[in-house]
């Protein structure tokens, strides 16, 4: 895995606290299968990101396309909806944005399909949040104070049933 310089690999899994009772954790909860097609719903990462720093994580899609990617705040833990439709939370959505919105927001870099990398730089130095697809970084997505003021979480919202991610740890070479 290859990551953006000053960057932090966090460690983490999903957790199953903060998870719809609509998703399936598997592959030592790295990852996430839709079990239920009505509507979004969440998984939230088991690990705070603090500020300060700046974050690197990816995301590959196993299934489907219509998947929110991206963090939110502790406060905006809605399991049964995505964590993206409410002002706490900050997410890419094939081709669009997300934030404090279900249905609308500025177009963004490009769609993304089953075997695409979704990767995820948090700098919460800048307060600025970006995405890659596939190695090609789409330039910044989001900038505004709480991304730097407050600890955020790594979170995805699927909708169809058996859409699934799986999350990418980074393995140190030796």
């Amino acid at each position: 895995m290859e990551y953006p310089d000053g960057y932090l690999l966090p460690l983490f899994s999903w957790d199953p606290k903060r998870t719809s009772t609509k998703l399936k954790l598997c592959q030592d909860q790295l990852q996430v299968m839709a079990t239920d097609g009505s509507g979004f719903k969440s998984a939230i990462g088991d690990q705070e990101f603090t500020p300060g720093y700046k974050y690197y994580y990816e995301i590959k899609i196993l299934k489907g396309s219509l998947i929110k990617i991206g963090v939110c705040t502790k406060n905006g833990l809605f399991q049964d909806q995505a964590f993206s439709d409410n002002e706490e939370g900050w997410a890419i959505y094939n081709g669009e944005l997300r934030h404090n919105s279900n249905s609308s927001g500025n177009k963004y870099g490009k769609q993304y399909k089953k075997g695409d990398i979704i990767g995820v730089m948090l700098n919460m130095i800048d307060g600025q949040l970006s995405f890659s697809i596939n190695g090609e970084n789409q330039g910044i997505a989001f900038e505004c104070n709480e991304l730097k003021e407050v600890p955020l979480y790594a979170a995805i919202a699927p909708i169809y049933k058996e859409d699934g991610i799986e999350l990418l740890m980074a393995v140190r070479e030796d």
